[in-house]
């Protein structure tokens, strides 16, 4: 092989490595730009606590489908916004409708997720701190008790 073969396959091979390199850096931009977090007001809507419609495909741990997003740990959260995302790239074409939703699923389980790891914790409202809202509960004695049961 001649010297200028040679140069002409190393220039290829820089070629091909630029454009997977472009490709790589195209995808980035476009995951950085649709990588939104849901706003607390959002969160605190009575849609943004959604239940999880399905556990990410690599996730190992305890699955929480069905669950609500509050309910769930940071690690999942993340995982199920990149699924969200993804089915939202999917549909784009399609049904950009759908494609919507799947993104604002998506930030909102990245904002569950940051409310998760900066500590949040639920609210608790009167009736978890008193669920009898004050009554007083009578007791109701056991068969046992009053000689019913010999």
């Amino acid at each position: 092989m001649s010297a200028t073969q040679e140069s002409l396959d190393l220039l290829k091979r820089i070629a091909t490595a630029a454009e997977r390199c472009a490709i790589a850096l195209e995808q980035m931009a476009k995951r950085s730009v649709t990588s939104e977090v849901a706003s607390d007001r959002d969160l605190d809507s009575q849609y943004g606590n959604e239940k999880v419609r399905f556990n990410p495909r690599d996730w190992t741990g305890d699955l929480y489908k069905g669950r609500y997003m509050s309910e769930c740990p940071s690690e999942f959260l993340d995982m199920l916004a990149d699924g969200h995302e993804y089915f939202a790239q999917k549909n784009a074409g399609n049904d950009e409708k759908k494609a919507g939703y799947d993104r604002r699923s998506a930030a909102r389980a990245r904002g569950w997720a940051k409310r998760i790891r900066e500590g949040w914790q639920p609210r608790l409202t009167q009736e978890d701190a008193d669920p009898d809202n004050g009554a007083e509960t009578e007791e109701i004695p056991s068969p046992k008790d009053t000689g019913g049961w010999t």
